[in-house]
């Protein structure tokens, strides 16, 4: 009962010059994946140059299906838009394809959208909305739970602006394509779950900046 006792003690200062052992290998994080995200949006529009033209309404029986002047003021010239959005996302090797759709609501004063052309017409802007459809290509960097990144975005617009024509309804409708670029950083809440706050400014079309806030799920596929 001894032995193994003493032989122990004497056998004690050796272990410290023992080869220690090899950490576990540590599992790096895969850069591909799929996002699904949706959340909301707020920015500036300035539709001016979409083109609007008369597809409906009473209003257009006297002179309304060729307006012009008031098509190019409050809100057409600059307003806000808030509504909400969803993106889908592939990640491969850092490289980001985004297809998103976007659902705003321009937000204006009815007082302020009032007025009276040459002719004597009193138009007034009702309501103004919008789809767009976004398409994305971008590059981010994974930071431990944070990850940066970039995208430049083209979008499709499909407007629709109710209005009144001497207190007669009509209606105008107007497509038009934007870009713009989005910087902003993905925030890993969970393994799955994710915020993503950005912005973007637009250098082209209707799109004058937009931010949003997001919230989705990611799923590594490799």
């Amino acid at each position: 009962m001894k032995r193994p006792l003493l032989l122990s003690l004497m056998l004690s200062p050796l272990a410290a010059f023992a080869e220690p052992e090899a950490p576990p290998p540590v599992e790096e994080e895969s850069t591909s994946h799929f996002e699904l995200a949706m959340g909301f949006m707020g920015g500036d529009r300035d539709y001016r140059g979409a083109g609007f033209s008369y597809t409906g309404g009473e209003g257009g029986a006297g002179g309304g299906k060729s307006l012009i002047e008031p098509l190019e003021r409050s809100p057409f010239d600059g307003a806000r838009a808030f509504g909400p959005s969803w993106e889908l996302r592939q990640v491969v090797e850092r490289v980001r394809f985004t297809v998103g759709l976007q659902k705003p609501f321009t937000s204006f004063r009815l007082s302020d959208a009032t007025s009276v052309t040459a002719d004597g017409q009193q138009v007034g802007a009702r309501s103004l909305s919008s789809w767009e459809l976004r398409l994305g290509l971008g590059f981010e960097y994974q930071l431990g739970r944070v990850t940066p990144f970039v995208d430049l975005i083209g979008q499709i617009d499909w407007l629709t602006a109710q209005l009144t024509v001497d207190q007669q309804p009509a209606t105008y409708r107007a497509s038009s394509f934007a870009m713009s670029a989005r910087g902003g950083a993905r925030i890993q809440v969970s393994k799955l779950v994710f915020v993503a706050p950005s912005a973007e400014v637009g250098f082209t079309g209707d799109v004058r900046w937009t931010a949003q806030l997001m919230v989705g799920i990611k799923l590594p596929f490799d």
